[in-house]
């Protein structure tokens, strides 16, 4: 019998070309953004955040008859795992970049200092350009509801995933990273070592969401909602 890895392997190779290649450019710009662009780590995750918030609030667009209460209320739902999210990340951001004895609010204060106009507007075109397109693509496709899904739903969960993820991997892999190269004399930051991190994170869920089968899109594009 083949493993859990071998299948997953397969089902990852089963990927059309044109779906790995619409995500590798995605998560390509966002790092660059990133790393050259001098985008603060902790401002990534925020935008993560708000793009997952703007993909919730454009779905209810296709799903009017679960009322808009119920929606409001996934909403505030949704607001509040991000905000709980941020907070731990803020906290392992701090440690990673060897600032634990500063309270980490005023570290990432530090940080958004440095963020001039040209990043900001960088961070709205982003979010901007990827919910236009997504809303494009799902309107003007035969089934809005699957195309939204099978573009959209696992994006944000694959984004919550990851903005989870990056507490662990600041805290046993990127402050050891740190810490081990300082020791050596080389200096390396923080913000772009996370924010890569981050970036590759993203992408490998995202490749997972991808497997999803034809059968399971259609079924989840049916309801997202089922589980909430």
């Amino acid at each position: 019998m083949p493993t859990k890895f071998a299948t997953l392997r397969d089902e990852l190779r089963g990927i059309p070309r044109r779906q790995v290649a619409q995500l590798a450019f995605s998560h390509a710009v966002l790092l660059a953004g990133c790393v050259w662009g001098g985008l603060p780590y902790v401002v990534l995750q925020a935008l993560v955040a708000a793009e997952v918030i703007l993909l919730d609030i454009a779905t209810i667009a296709l799903y009017p008859e679960r009322g808009f209460g119920r929606h409001l209320w996934d909403l505030v739902k949704l607001c509040a795992g991000l905000a709980f999210v941020m907070f731990f990340i803020v906290v392992s951001y701090a440690v990673a970049a060897h600032a634990e004895n500063r309270n980490p609010l005023l570290v990432v204060f530090d940080e958004l200092r440095d963020l001039d106009v040209a990043g900001l507007a960088w961070i709205v075109a982003y979010a901007a350009g990827q919910l236009a397109f997504a809303l494009w693509r799902a309107w003007h496709s035969s089934a809005p509801r699957t195309t939204w899904t099978r573009d959209n739903i696992g994006t944000g969960a694959a984004s919550f995933l990851a903005m989870f993820f990056m507490v662990f991997v600041a805290f046993f892999v990127a402050q050891p990273v740190l810490i081990g190269f300082a020791k050596i004399g080389i200096a390396i930051d923080a913000n772009a070592l996370l924010a890569s991190l981050m970036v590759v994170v993203r992408f490998l869920l995202m490749l997972v969401v991808a497997t999803f089968s034809a059968t399971q899109i259609e079924e989840i594009a049916r309801d997202p909602y089922e589980t909430r």
